[in-house]
């Protein structure tokens, strides 16, 4: 716990978010009758510092969003609407993530890590 407060809750709610995605696509899955693969894993990278965690991220969301894209194609070659419209969502939300990561980035670029790190502090929420 660095005290990031502020930080910390919007990684919980992205996290969520992404365990929807995850949930959507298994379901899809299933529904079609395939088989998820869920025990295969990229390199997680955990960065050292805010700054790293936030660029390791954007790294992160930027080649998803890159996937989702290309799953979005294949939906359309495969004249799956359903599907396509699921993956639809998620590049949506994708979008939405690259832009909060690229603009907590600018900002540090701009005032600097530490100030950049006192305005994440706020007040812990009970829970």
């Amino acid at each position: 716990n660095w005290g990031f407060h502020k930080l910390a809750k919007h990684h919980y709610a992205e996290s969520i978010e992404e365990m929807q995605h995850a949930q959507l696509l298994i379901d899809r899955i299933i529904f079609l009758e395939g088989v998820p693969e869920i025990a295969r894993y990229d390199v997680i990278r955990a960065g050292t510092n805010v700054k790293e965690q936030l660029q390791y991220d954007l790294e992160v969301e930027t080649q998803a969003s890159k996937s989702y894209n290309d799953a979005a194609e294949i939906c359309r070659q495969a004249k799956d609407a359903a599907s396509r419209e699921i993956v639809e969502r998620i590049i949506r939300e994708s979008e939405e993530s690259l832009d909060w990561l690229e603009a907590q980035l600018e900002l540090i670029e701009t005032i600097g890590l530490e100030l950049y790190l006192q305005s994440q502090m706020g007040e812990e929420e009970g829970g």
